[in-house]
Protein backbone atom coordinates (compact mmCIF):
# COMPACT_ATOMS: atom_id res chain seq x y z
CA UNK A 1 0.00 0.00 0.00
CA UNK A 2 1.64 3.52 -0.82
CA UNK A 3 1.64 5.41 1.85
CA UNK A 4 1.09 8.57 0.19
CA UNK A 5 -2.23 7.96 -0.46
CA UNK A 6 -2.82 7.56 3.53
CA UNK A 7 -1.39 10.79 3.81
CA UNK A 8 -4.03 12.81 2.11
CA UNK A 9 -6.90 11.77 4.16
CA UNK A 10 -7.52 10.05 7.93
CA UNK A 11 -7.71 7.20 7.53
CA UNK A 12 -11.03 5.08 8.95
CA UNK A 13 -11.24 1.77 10.60
CA UNK A 14 -9.72 -0.22 13.36
CA UNK A 15 -6.21 -0.89 11.64
CA UNK A 16 -5.26 2.77 12.27
CA UNK A 17 -4.22 4.32 15.40
CA UNK A 18 -6.88 6.99 16.84
CA UNK A 19 -9.99 6.13 15.11
CA UNK A 20 -12.40 2.73 14.67
CA UNK A 21 -14.94 1.44 16.90
CA UNK A 22 -14.64 2.36 20.61
CA UNK A 23 -12.42 5.65 20.07
CA UNK A 24 -12.57 8.58 21.93
CA UNK A 25 -12.32 10.77 18.87
CA UNK A 26 -13.12 11.69 15.18
CA UNK A 27 -12.14 14.13 12.91
CA UNK A 28 -13.56 17.04 12.03
CA UNK A 29 -13.70 17.05 8.56
CA UNK A 30 -13.81 21.27 8.43
CA UNK A 31 -10.64 21.36 10.07
CA UNK A 32 -8.64 17.65 9.45
CA UNK A 33 -8.23 17.85 13.26
CA UNK A 34 -8.95 15.12 15.52
CA UNK A 35 -12.24 15.82 18.11
CA UNK A 36 -13.44 14.23 20.70
CA UNK A 37 -16.54 12.84 20.47
CA UNK A 38 -19.06 13.94 22.85
CA UNK A 39 -21.11 10.34 23.11
CA UNK A 40 -18.02 8.80 24.33
CA UNK A 41 -17.08 8.28 28.23
CA UNK A 42 -13.23 8.21 28.25
CA UNK A 43 -11.17 11.33 27.68
CA UNK A 44 -8.12 9.32 28.48
CA UNK A 45 -6.19 9.74 25.39
CA UNK A 46 -6.25 13.95 25.32
CA UNK A 47 -6.43 13.92 29.51
CA UNK A 48 -3.50 12.47 29.42
CA UNK A 49 -4.26 10.63 33.06
CA UNK A 50 -1.18 10.47 35.71
CA UNK A 51 -0.58 6.97 34.64
CA UNK A 52 -2.11 7.35 31.07
CA UNK A 53 -3.14 4.42 31.32
CA UNK A 54 -7.27 3.41 30.00
CA UNK A 55 -9.51 2.75 32.34
CA UNK A 56 -12.46 0.23 32.10
CA UNK A 57 -14.01 0.66 35.28
CA UNK A 58 -17.19 2.69 35.32
CA UNK A 59 -16.04 4.62 38.46
CA UNK A 60 -12.84 5.42 36.80
CA UNK A 61 -14.68 6.69 33.66
CA UNK A 62 -16.78 8.62 35.86
CA UNK A 63 -13.63 10.50 37.56
CA UNK A 64 -12.28 10.99 34.47
CA UNK A 65 -14.83 12.75 33.49
CA UNK A 66 -14.76 14.64 36.11
CA UNK A 67 -11.43 15.49 36.13
CA UNK A 68 -11.65 16.26 32.33
CA UNK A 69 -14.46 19.32 33.14
CA UNK A 70 -11.89 20.46 35.97
CA UNK A 71 -9.16 20.38 33.68
CA UNK A 72 -11.47 22.82 30.90
CA UNK A 73 -12.45 25.15 33.50
CA UNK A 74 -8.98 25.85 34.66
CA UNK A 75 -7.54 26.54 30.95
CA UNK A 76 -11.04 28.69 30.50
CA UNK A 77 -10.09 30.73 33.66
CA UNK A 78 -7.22 29.64 35.41
CA UNK A 79 -5.12 32.82 33.88
CA UNK A 80 -7.95 34.91 33.09
CA UNK A 81 -8.32 38.55 35.76
CA UNK A 82 -10.54 40.67 35.78
CA UNK A 83 -13.67 38.58 34.91
CA UNK A 84 -17.20 39.04 36.46
CA UNK A 85 -19.16 36.34 38.04
CA UNK A 86 -22.67 35.72 37.14
CA UNK A 87 -24.43 34.46 40.54
CA UNK A 88 -27.90 33.78 39.07
CA UNK A 89 -26.19 31.44 36.67
CA UNK A 90 -23.12 30.59 38.66
CA UNK A 91 -20.51 31.03 35.99
CA UNK A 92 -18.36 33.59 34.96
CA UNK A 93 -19.69 36.89 33.49
CA UNK A 94 -17.82 37.81 30.33
CA UNK A 95 -18.84 39.50 27.11
CA UNK A 96 -19.35 37.65 23.74
CA UNK A 97 -16.27 38.33 22.49
CA UNK A 98 -14.14 37.15 24.94
CA UNK A 99 -16.34 33.83 24.94
CA UNK A 100 -16.01 33.64 20.95
CA UNK A 101 -12.26 33.98 21.33
CA UNK A 102 -12.35 31.24 23.94
CA UNK A 103 -14.17 28.76 21.80
CA UNK A 104 -11.84 29.15 19.10
CA UNK A 105 -9.22 27.44 20.85
CA UNK A 106 -11.29 25.88 23.77
CA UNK A 107 -14.49 24.74 21.99
CA UNK A 108 -15.18 22.26 25.07
CA UNK A 109 -15.60 25.01 27.45
CA UNK A 110 -19.00 26.31 25.73
CA UNK A 111 -20.90 23.88 28.36
CA UNK A 112 -19.70 26.32 30.54
CA UNK A 113 -21.06 29.42 29.27
CA UNK A 114 -24.41 28.94 30.60
CA UNK A 115 -23.35 27.18 34.31
CA UNK A 116 -20.42 27.18 35.76
CA UNK A 117 -18.05 23.91 36.78
CA UNK A 118 -19.77 22.51 40.32
CA UNK A 119 -17.90 22.03 43.32
CA UNK A 120 -15.12 24.11 41.75
CA UNK A 121 -13.32 24.54 44.89
CA UNK A 122 -13.29 20.72 45.87
CA UNK A 123 -12.18 19.76 42.60
CA UNK A 124 -8.92 22.36 42.89
CA UNK A 125 -8.37 20.35 46.04
CA UNK A 126 -8.52 17.31 44.27
CA UNK A 127 -6.79 17.35 41.59
CA UNK A 128 -4.64 20.45 41.41
CA UNK A 129 -1.40 18.54 42.51
CA UNK A 130 -2.12 15.71 40.30
CA UNK A 131 -3.47 16.87 37.02
CA UNK A 132 -0.84 18.00 34.10
CA UNK A 133 -2.76 21.68 33.15
CA UNK A 134 0.46 22.41 30.41
CA UNK A 135 0.81 25.64 32.35
CA UNK A 136 4.88 24.65 32.47
CA UNK A 137 4.94 24.16 28.62
CA UNK A 138 7.09 26.19 26.68
CA UNK A 139 8.43 26.60 23.00
CA UNK A 140 11.69 28.66 22.25
CA UNK A 141 10.08 29.06 18.78
CA UNK A 142 8.50 32.26 21.11
CA UNK A 143 12.17 33.60 21.80
CA UNK A 144 11.50 34.97 25.46
CA UNK A 145 11.81 32.67 28.57
CA UNK A 146 8.55 31.55 30.22
CA UNK A 147 8.32 32.60 33.98
CA UNK A 148 9.12 30.09 36.51
CA UNK A 149 5.53 29.32 37.60
CA UNK A 150 6.99 27.42 40.83
CA UNK A 151 9.07 30.69 41.91
CA UNK A 152 5.88 33.03 40.89
CA UNK A 153 3.26 31.19 43.00
CA UNK A 154 5.77 30.95 45.98
CA UNK A 155 6.27 34.62 45.90
CA UNK A 156 2.36 35.25 45.82
CA UNK A 157 1.95 33.01 48.86
CA UNK A 158 4.36 35.43 50.60
CA UNK A 159 7.38 32.76 51.53
CA UNK A 160 9.84 35.44 50.62
CA UNK A 161 8.66 38.57 52.77
CA UNK A 162 11.14 39.59 55.40
CA UNK A 163 9.09 39.32 58.17
CA UNK A 164 9.15 35.25 58.31
CA UNK A 165 12.70 35.65 59.66
CA UNK A 166 11.78 38.34 62.05
CA UNK A 167 8.98 36.82 63.63
CA UNK A 168 7.10 39.83 64.58
CA UNK A 169 4.15 38.07 66.57
CA UNK A 170 6.31 37.31 69.68
CA UNK A 171 6.72 41.32 70.22
CA UNK A 172 4.41 41.64 72.88
CA UNK A 173 3.98 44.93 73.96
CA UNK A 174 1.03 45.12 76.18
CA UNK A 175 0.05 47.27 78.81
CA UNK A 176 1.97 46.62 82.31
CA UNK A 177 4.55 44.58 80.29
CA UNK A 178 7.02 47.15 79.96
CA UNK A 179 8.31 50.29 81.53
CA UNK A 180 7.12 52.62 78.80
CA UNK A 181 3.74 51.19 78.99
CA UNK A 182 3.45 51.59 83.14
CA UNK A 183 4.57 54.99 82.36
CA UNK A 184 1.97 55.54 80.45
CA UNK A 185 -0.35 54.07 82.66
CA UNK A 186 0.47 56.44 85.31
CA UNK A 187 -0.12 59.26 83.22
CA UNK A 188 -3.08 58.69 82.22
CA UNK A 189 -4.72 58.01 85.88
CA UNK A 190 -4.64 61.85 85.87
CA UNK A 191 -7.50 62.33 83.65
CA UNK A 192 -10.65 62.56 85.48
CA UNK A 193 -12.66 60.48 83.16
CA UNK A 194 -12.16 57.01 83.48
CA UNK A 195 -13.90 55.90 79.93
CA UNK A 196 -12.00 58.28 78.39
CA UNK A 197 -8.07 57.43 79.78
CA UNK A 198 -8.98 53.71 78.73
CA UNK A 199 -9.79 54.66 75.34
CA UNK A 200 -6.30 56.93 75.35
CA UNK A 201 -4.20 54.11 77.05
CA UNK A 202 -5.14 52.20 74.44
CA UNK A 203 -4.45 54.22 71.59
CA UNK A 204 -0.87 55.19 72.90
CA UNK A 205 0.08 51.37 73.48
CA UNK A 206 -1.10 50.56 69.76
CA UNK A 207 0.94 53.39 68.66
CA UNK A 208 4.17 52.06 70.54
CA UNK A 209 3.42 48.55 69.48
CA UNK A 210 3.30 50.32 65.74
CA UNK A 211 6.42 51.89 66.11
CA UNK A 212 8.86 48.68 67.80
CA UNK A 213 7.24 46.18 65.04
CA UNK A 214 8.08 48.76 62.45
CA UNK A 215 11.42 49.54 63.76
CA UNK A 216 11.54 45.95 64.09
CA UNK A 217 11.01 45.38 60.26
CA UNK A 218 13.15 48.35 58.91
CA UNK A 219 16.40 47.27 61.02
CA UNK A 220 15.95 43.66 59.95
CA UNK A 221 15.98 44.66 56.20
CA UNK A 222 18.27 46.97 56.64
CA UNK A 223 20.94 44.18 58.65
CA UNK A 224 20.03 42.16 55.70
CA UNK A 225 20.88 44.12 52.77
CA UNK A 226 24.32 45.37 54.49
CA UNK A 227 24.86 41.34 54.76
CA UNK A 228 24.26 40.86 51.24
CA UNK A 229 25.31 43.86 49.50
CA UNK A 230 27.86 45.48 51.58
CA UNK A 231 29.72 43.77 54.03
CA UNK A 232 31.30 41.83 51.08
CA UNK A 233 33.95 39.10 51.58
CA UNK A 234 37.56 38.94 51.03
CA UNK A 235 37.74 38.25 46.93
CA UNK A 236 38.97 35.10 45.91
CA UNK A 237 42.80 35.34 44.73
CA UNK A 238 44.33 33.36 42.25
CA UNK A 239 47.06 32.97 39.83
CA UNK A 240 44.63 32.04 37.52
CA UNK A 241 41.76 34.42 36.91
CA UNK A 242 38.44 32.99 35.39
CA UNK A 243 39.05 34.81 31.99
CA UNK A 244 42.76 33.92 32.27
CA UNK A 245 41.50 29.67 32.76
CA UNK A 246 39.17 30.44 29.32
CA UNK A 247 42.30 31.84 27.05
CA UNK A 248 44.13 28.92 28.87
CA UNK A 249 41.33 26.23 27.61
CA UNK A 250 40.95 28.15 24.07
CA UNK A 251 44.68 27.67 23.28
CA UNK A 252 45.28 23.74 24.67
CA UNK A 253 44.38 21.63 21.75
CA UNK A 254 41.49 19.62 22.81
CA UNK A 255 40.93 20.99 26.13
CA UNK A 256 38.07 23.63 24.73
CA UNK A 257 36.14 20.27 23.72
CA UNK A 258 36.76 18.02 26.67
CA UNK A 259 35.75 21.24 28.95
CA UNK A 260 33.40 23.17 27.09
CA UNK A 261 31.50 20.83 24.30
CA UNK A 262 32.49 22.37 21.41
CA UNK A 263 35.96 23.35 19.18
CA UNK A 264 37.72 26.74 20.13
CA UNK A 265 36.77 28.30 16.94
CA UNK A 266 33.40 27.00 17.51
CA UNK A 267 32.78 28.63 20.56
CA UNK A 268 34.52 31.79 19.10
CA UNK A 269 32.23 32.04 16.72
CA UNK A 270 29.17 31.47 19.05
CA UNK A 271 30.61 33.95 21.51
CA UNK A 272 30.52 36.04 18.40
CA UNK A 273 27.64 35.80 17.19
CA UNK A 274 25.47 36.33 20.55
CA UNK A 275 27.39 38.96 21.40
CA UNK A 276 26.70 40.68 17.96
CA UNK A 277 22.93 39.89 17.55
CA UNK A 278 21.44 38.12 20.40
CA UNK A 279 22.31 40.66 23.25
CA UNK A 280 25.45 39.03 24.98
CA UNK A 281 27.71 41.51 26.45
CA UNK A 282 30.67 42.02 28.13
CA UNK A 283 30.70 43.67 31.27
CA UNK A 284 33.30 45.58 33.48
CA UNK A 285 33.46 42.58 35.68
CA UNK A 286 33.31 39.77 32.96
CA UNK A 287 34.10 39.24 29.13
CA UNK A 288 31.33 37.61 27.24
CA UNK A 289 33.31 34.96 26.57
CA UNK A 290 33.99 34.28 30.23
CA UNK A 291 30.09 34.26 31.00
CA UNK A 292 29.50 31.77 27.70
CA UNK A 293 32.26 29.15 29.14
CA UNK A 294 30.28 29.27 32.32
CA UNK A 295 27.00 28.83 30.87
CA UNK A 296 28.74 25.81 29.08
CA UNK A 297 30.26 24.15 32.16
CA UNK A 298 27.72 23.82 33.66
CA UNK A 299 25.83 22.32 31.49
CA UNK A 300 28.32 20.19 29.94
CA UNK A 301 29.26 18.89 33.33
CA UNK A 302 25.98 19.55 35.54
CA UNK A 303 28.28 21.95 37.86
CA UNK A 304 27.09 23.78 40.94
CA UNK A 305 26.98 27.06 41.33
CA UNK A 306 29.65 26.58 44.33
CA UNK A 307 32.40 24.93 42.11
CA UNK A 308 32.07 27.59 39.36
CA UNK A 309 32.50 30.36 41.76
CA UNK A 310 35.67 28.46 42.96
CA UNK A 311 37.25 27.82 39.65
CA UNK A 312 36.10 31.59 38.23
CA UNK A 313 36.62 33.63 41.54
CA UNK A 314 33.04 35.64 41.03
CA UNK A 315 30.30 35.45 43.56
CA UNK A 316 26.59 33.37 43.34
CA UNK A 317 24.97 36.12 42.76
CA UNK A 318 27.29 37.00 39.54
CA UNK A 319 27.57 33.27 38.45
CA UNK A 320 23.63 33.14 38.65
CA UNK A 321 23.23 36.48 36.60
CA UNK A 322 25.64 35.78 33.91
CA UNK A 323 24.21 32.50 33.70
CA UNK A 324 20.69 33.24 32.96
CA UNK A 325 21.97 36.48 30.28
CA UNK A 326 23.91 33.56 28.13
CA UNK A 327 20.35 31.84 28.20
CA UNK A 328 18.24 34.90 27.40
CA UNK A 329 20.48 35.33 24.51
CA UNK A 330 20.29 31.41 23.23
CA UNK A 331 16.63 31.34 23.49
CA UNK A 332 16.70 34.56 21.23
CA UNK A 333 18.96 32.66 18.63
CA UNK A 334 17.06 29.61 19.03
CA UNK A 335 14.40 31.48 17.30
CA UNK A 336 16.32 31.67 13.76
CA UNK A 337 18.16 27.57 14.39
CA UNK A 338 15.24 25.48 15.56
CA UNK A 339 13.11 25.81 12.55
CA UNK A 340 12.80 24.03 9.06
CA UNK A 341 15.69 24.93 6.75
CA UNK A 342 12.83 24.85 3.66
CA UNK A 343 9.46 26.36 5.37
CA UNK A 344 7.77 25.07 1.76
CA UNK A 345 9.10 21.51 2.01
CA UNK A 346 9.25 21.79 -1.47
CA UNK A 347 12.77 19.64 -1.66
CA UNK A 348 12.60 15.82 -1.11
CA UNK A 349 14.55 14.69 1.42
CA UNK A 350 17.87 12.90 -0.48
CA UNK A 351 17.18 10.03 2.64
CA UNK A 352 14.14 9.00 0.76
CA UNK A 353 14.82 9.48 -2.67
CA UNK A 354 18.43 7.92 -2.98
CA UNK A 355 16.75 4.74 -0.86
CA UNK A 356 14.48 1.98 -2.71
CA UNK A 357 13.23 1.01 0.46
CA UNK A 358 11.04 4.00 0.93
CA UNK A 359 10.90 5.55 -2.53
CA UNK A 360 8.41 6.54 -4.48
CA UNK A 361 6.44 5.34 -1.19
CA UNK A 362 7.37 8.14 1.40
CA UNK A 363 7.67 10.78 -1.33
CA UNK A 364 5.48 13.17 0.97
CA UNK A 365 7.49 12.82 4.21
CA UNK A 366 8.68 15.86 5.86
CA UNK A 367 10.21 14.74 9.04
CA UNK A 368 9.02 12.75 12.37
CA UNK A 369 7.85 13.33 15.53
CA UNK A 370 7.72 11.89 18.90
CA UNK A 371 8.21 12.43 22.72
CA UNK A 372 11.18 12.14 24.96
CA UNK A 373 11.51 12.37 28.29
CA UNK A 374 14.23 14.64 30.63
CA UNK A 375 14.78 15.03 33.89
CA UNK A 376 13.56 17.98 35.51
CA UNK A 377 13.86 19.74 39.29
CA UNK A 378 10.46 20.12 40.77
CA UNK A 379 9.50 21.59 43.87
CA UNK A 380 7.94 18.30 46.30
CA UNK A 381 5.21 19.20 46.76
CA UNK A 382 4.45 19.79 42.88
CA UNK A 383 6.09 16.22 41.57
CA UNK A 384 3.09 13.90 41.30
CA UNK A 385 2.25 14.52 37.41
CA UNK A 386 5.83 14.51 36.98
CA UNK A 387 6.67 11.11 38.13
CA UNK A 388 5.56 8.47 35.42
CA UNK A 389 7.65 5.34 34.77
CA UNK A 390 10.83 6.76 36.59
CA UNK A 391 10.78 7.06 40.27
CA UNK A 392 11.70 10.95 40.30
CA UNK A 393 10.33 13.91 38.36
CA UNK A 394 10.99 13.78 34.49
CA UNK A 395 9.66 16.48 32.05
CA UNK A 396 7.84 15.41 28.75
CA UNK A 397 9.66 16.68 25.33
CA UNK A 398 7.96 16.47 22.32
CA UNK A 399 10.41 17.46 19.15
CA UNK A 400 9.83 17.71 15.65
CA UNK A 401 13.13 17.05 13.19
CA UNK A 402 13.22 16.28 9.51
CA UNK A 403 15.87 13.49 8.24
CA UNK A 404 19.20 15.22 8.46
CA UNK A 405 18.42 14.64 12.23
CA UNK A 406 17.75 18.87 12.57
CA UNK A 407 15.55 19.81 15.37
CA UNK A 408 12.68 22.05 13.93
CA UNK A 409 10.12 22.72 16.71
CA UNK A 410 10.40 21.42 20.60
CA UNK A 411 8.07 22.23 23.11
CA UNK A 412 9.01 21.51 26.67
CA UNK A 413 7.83 21.58 30.45
CA UNK A 414 5.23 19.08 29.98
CA UNK A 415 4.88 16.70 33.48
CA UNK A 416 6.44 12.99 32.63
CA UNK A 417 3.36 11.74 32.82
CA UNK A 418 1.71 13.52 30.64
CA UNK A 419 0.02 11.47 27.36
CA UNK A 420 1.56 12.67 24.22
CA UNK A 421 -1.63 12.59 21.96
CA UNK A 422 -2.50 15.06 24.72
CA UNK A 423 0.35 17.03 24.31
CA UNK A 424 0.63 17.26 20.43
CA UNK A 425 -3.63 18.17 20.34
CA UNK A 426 -2.87 21.34 23.16
CA UNK A 427 0.50 22.29 20.67
CA UNK A 428 -1.67 22.51 17.29
CA UNK A 429 -4.08 24.56 19.97
CA UNK A 430 -1.63 26.98 21.60
CA UNK A 431 1.26 27.35 18.52
CA UNK A 432 -0.52 26.49 15.52
CA UNK A 433 0.85 30.04 14.51
CA UNK A 434 4.41 29.21 15.29
CA UNK A 435 4.43 25.60 14.21
CA UNK A 436 6.07 23.94 10.96
CA UNK A 437 1.97 23.04 9.71
CA UNK A 438 2.79 20.24 6.64
CA UNK A 439 1.57 21.61 3.40
CA UNK A 440 -1.11 19.87 1.39
CA UNK A 441 0.45 16.32 -0.18
CA UNK A 442 3.19 16.31 2.57
CA UNK A 443 2.93 14.85 6.26
CA UNK A 444 5.11 14.29 9.43
CA UNK A 445 5.63 10.55 10.70
CA UNK A 446 4.02 9.27 13.99
CA UNK A 447 3.63 6.42 16.25
CA UNK A 448 0.67 4.93 17.62
CA UNK A 449 0.48 7.44 20.42
CA UNK A 450 -0.53 10.16 17.96
CA UNK A 451 -3.63 10.59 16.20
CA UNK A 452 -3.18 9.24 12.45
CA UNK A 453 -5.09 12.36 10.81
CA UNK A 454 -4.29 14.51 7.98
CA UNK A 455 -0.58 15.42 7.59
CA UNK A 456 0.47 13.10 10.33
CA UNK A 457 0.89 9.66 9.25
CA UNK A 458 1.01 6.47 11.82
CA UNK A 459 1.70 3.24 11.08
CA UNK A 460 -0.93 -0.01 11.80
CA UNK A 461 -2.02 -1.32 15.08
CA UNK A 462 -3.86 -4.03 15.98
CA UNK A 463 -4.43 -7.68 16.58
CA UNK A 464 -0.68 -9.02 16.18
CA UNK A 465 0.59 -6.58 13.66
CA UNK A 466 4.38 -5.57 14.86
CA UNK A 467 5.72 -2.09 14.11
CA UNK A 468 8.94 -1.23 16.22
CA UNK A 469 12.30 -1.83 14.84
CA UNK A 470 13.82 -4.59 17.74
CA UNK A 471 10.73 -6.55 17.38
CA UNK A 472 11.74 -7.13 13.81
CA UNK A 473 15.25 -8.22 15.15
CA UNK A 474 13.92 -10.37 17.42
CA UNK A 475 11.83 -12.61 15.30
CA UNK A 476 11.00 -13.60 11.54
CA UNK A 477 11.02 -11.11 8.60
CA UNK A 478 7.65 -9.00 8.60
CA UNK A 479 4.09 -11.02 7.00
CA UNK A 480 1.69 -9.23 4.89
CA UNK A 481 1.54 -5.74 3.55
CA UNK A 482 1.02 -4.15 6.93
CA UNK A 483 4.08 -5.68 8.68
CA UNK A 484 6.00 -4.23 5.59
CA UNK A 485 5.21 -1.05 5.68
CA UNK A 486 5.10 -0.73 9.47
CA UNK A 487 8.60 -1.77 9.40
CA UNK A 488 9.81 0.40 6.47
CA UNK A 489 8.12 3.26 8.73
CA UNK A 490 9.63 2.84 11.52
CA UNK A 491 12.99 3.06 10.45
CA UNK A 492 12.48 6.10 8.20
CA UNK A 493 11.36 7.37 11.88
CA UNK A 494 13.86 6.29 13.70
CA UNK A 495 15.50 9.12 12.69
CA UNK A 496 13.43 10.86 15.81
CA UNK A 497 14.95 8.49 17.68
CA UNK A 498 18.32 8.64 16.76
CA UNK A 499 18.42 12.51 16.99
CA UNK A 500 17.48 12.22 21.28
CA UNK A 501 19.93 9.83 21.49
CA UNK A 502 22.44 12.22 19.99
CA UNK A 503 20.92 15.06 22.15
CA UNK A 504 21.29 12.67 25.45
CA UNK A 505 24.82 11.64 24.73
CA UNK A 506 26.70 15.21 24.51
Amino acid sequence: MDPADLAGSAPTGSDFAGSGPGSTFELDPSSGQRRRDPTKTDPAGLVGSASGLHHDDELSKIKMEIEWDWVIWMQLVGKETGLGWNHARGTIDASLEWWEEKLKVLPEAAKFRDTGLENAALLQVMFSKTVALGDTAWTPALGTMPPDPFRSRDLEEGSGDSGDDINVATINLEPGDSEMSSNTTSDSNSIEDESDSEDERNCEVDKIRKFYMTATVGVAVCANYYAKYLMKQNPRTSTLSGWQWVQEILRTPGESYRMLRMESEVFKRLASLLTNNYGLHSTRAMHAEEALAIFLLVCGHNETNRNIQNRFKHSGETISRKFNEVLDSLVRFSVDIIKPLDPSFTTIPPQIRNNVRFWPHFEGAIGAIDGTLIRAVIPKEDQIPYIGRQPYPMQNIMAVCDFNMVFTFVVAGWPGATHDARIFTTTLNNYGHIFPHPPEGKYYLVDAGYPNIKGYLGPYTGGDVRYHIHEFKRGSQPRGYKEVFNHAHSSLRNVIERSFGVLKAR
